[in-house]
């Protein structure tokens, strides 16, 4: 396979990092904006700031995997002294509901960021430069782990509202996914198609069994067999899961609402993304589909 950054035409020949398969947001550095007084300087909760570098990375192709302290979380939505808005509170709740944001405990913080990176092979996007967690890995003569740190940090700055980092467009693991635009092309992709078997989960209670169309695009409709408050945050058109000829599967979202969610990465709109030869877990809305052989 020609390595990507070859290619003449390709964005990647202006990137002299590393390339890695997802980003890893810190979330509790990203929501905190530190506002200077005449004194020091206070803290604001911005979970707009959340949404603005989530939409950026996806656009850029990158799936997306976001952290946040359970301290952090419950001050900013609970506090009085919270400076979020109703508005960043609902963002918030709705991170969690749809399975986009994960809590961590406030001691395991950097640990876990950083290890979350080396499980799914991801840069850590932070305004923190994790120099005590380095220093101290040093100290401990883990020197494998401190270059890590070092290898997948990717630094995030603010100038006033708008995030600024610098990362590829991803042209190597994904690709734009067909857009079926005439009766024709609807016709030879309907002769594509077979189905997979899924057993269908919501709230993590088990609610059933389907089957889904391969090669064509799944929305609400195909869920009509299960009662509507489960399918309710399902789009009218959602994602695609698509069979090569060699039977390697993917799977894209399609631009919804709520966003397709897969082994906990949070996927770019309109990208393809290879499911693995192992367990996938898929989160659509409120829904967790995982493949079954039956």
């Amino acid at each position: 396979m020609v390595d990507e950054r070859l290619k003449p035409d390709s964005p990647l020949r202006n990137y002299s990092g590393e390339i890695f398969d997802c980003v890893v947001l810190d979330g509790s550095n990203i929501i905190t904006q530190n506002i200077p007084t005449t004194r020091s300087s206070r803290r604001k909760f911005n979970a707009n700031r959340l949404i603005k570098t989530l939409n950026l990375i996806h656009n850029l192709g990158w799936p997306t995997y976001l952290g946040m302290k359970k301290g952090t979380y419950r001050f900013a939505v609970s506090s009085k002294k919270s400076t979020l808005t109703t508005s960043d509170r609902e963002i918030l709740e709705d991170l969690i509901d749809r399975g986009i944001l994960s809590l961590i405990d406030d001691e395991d913080d950097d640990d876990w960021l950083i290890r979350a990176a080396m499980q799914r092979n991801g840069w850590v996007l932070s305004n923190d430069r994790y120099l005590d967690a380095v220093r101290k890995l040093i100290e401990e003569k883990d020197y494998d782990l401190a270059n890590e740190i070092n290898r997948r940090s990717c630094r995030l700055e603010w100038v006033g509202s708008q995030p600024l980092f610098i990362l590829p467009r991803n042209n190597s693991t994904m690709e734009k996914t067909e857009i079926i635009s005439n009766k024709l092309h609807i016709k030879e992709k309907i002769n594509q198609i077979s189905n997979i078997n899924f057993q269908v989960y919501y709230d993590s209670k088990h609610i059933g069994g389907i089957k889904l169309p391969v090669n064509t695009p799944i929305g609400r409709k195909d869920f009509a067999s299960f009662e509507k408050e489960y399918v309710s945050t399902i789009s009218r058109v959602h994602f695609i899961i698509e069979r090569s000829p060699d039977g390697v599967l993917s799977i894209a979202d399609l631009g919804s609402k709520n966003g397709t969610i897969v082994n906990e990465l949070s996927i770019a709109p309109n990208y393809i993304w290879k499911l693995s030869n192992d367990a996938n877990d898929i989160n659509i809305g409120r829904l967790e589909l995982k493949i079954t052989n039956d």
